[in-house]
């Protein structure tokens, strides 16, 4: 678990020309995290800020894109289709300050948890041995260190296989641990969560408050 050490109200916080102000922020100690990405960080971006946006990501272009949103998640200014185009768009579920989706693996259905800051996927070691054995090839242990100092050996290999709707993934690092103190964090029984090896495959938009994922393709440029 991650060791609060405190919080403070942050005046202010600009990202480009989006200006968040009165935010309360936990003080916590993120020194290994610079040590083992070898660059200063001063902290980590959350729910908070990005509530009253759609979130859009693309990695090819590395590029993040906030579209404001009123309370029923209608974007204010939506995107300007000669930069992305939708091409699909599915639902989600939402608990807490978690969105969920649910993805196909031939005839079997599993849960997987949205986060666009985790580096891997994460599988529940719970996830059943005949799904493991036609879905999960192992390749090697590691040791799984995330925002806490603390670190537990795990199992990684590849997660292949997944389908949502039409759309096939291609075959995802994945790291297969115990999520029993996630599904308690936020209440929820999710089989996997899914990162930067779901969301580098498309373009796509997390809208929470209508509980949408939307994917993108580049528009014709003028």
């Amino acid at each position: 678990a991650v060791q609060v050490k405190g919080q403070k109200v942050i005046d202010s916080f600009q990202l480009d020309n989006l200006v968040v102000r009165e935010i309360r922020a936990d003080l916590v100690d993120l020194s290994h995290i610079e040590l083992a990405k070898k660059t200063a960080v001063n902290g980590l971006i959350g729910f908070e800020v990005f509530s009253d946006f759609e979130i859009l990501l693309d990695y090819s272009s590395s590029l993040i894109m906030l579209i404001r949103v009123n309370a029923k998640g209608i974007p204010i200014e939506p995107i300007p289709t000669w930069e992305y185009q939708p091409k699909g768009s599915f639902g989600v579920e939402v608990a807490g300050h978690i969105a969920f989706v649910k993805l196909k693996f031939g005839k079997k259905n599993k849960w997987f948890g949205l986060d666009t800051g985790a580096e891997q996927n994460l599988l529940n070691h719970l996830a059943g041995k005949r799904f493991l054995k036609d879905n999960f090839e192992v390749r090697k242990r590691v040791k799984l260190r995330g925002a806490s100092r603390e670190s537990i050996e795990v199992l990684t290999g590849i997660l292949m296989n997944a389908q949502l709707d039409t759309f096939t993934f291609r075959p995802m690092a994945t790291i297969l641990t115990n999520l029993d103190e996630i599904n308690a964090t936020y209440r929820t029984n999710l089989d996997g969560i899914v990162g930067y090896e779901f969301f580098s495959q498309q373009i796509m938009s997390i809208n929470i408050k209508r509980k949408r994922l939307t994917f993108y393709e580049p528009g014709p440029k003028p």
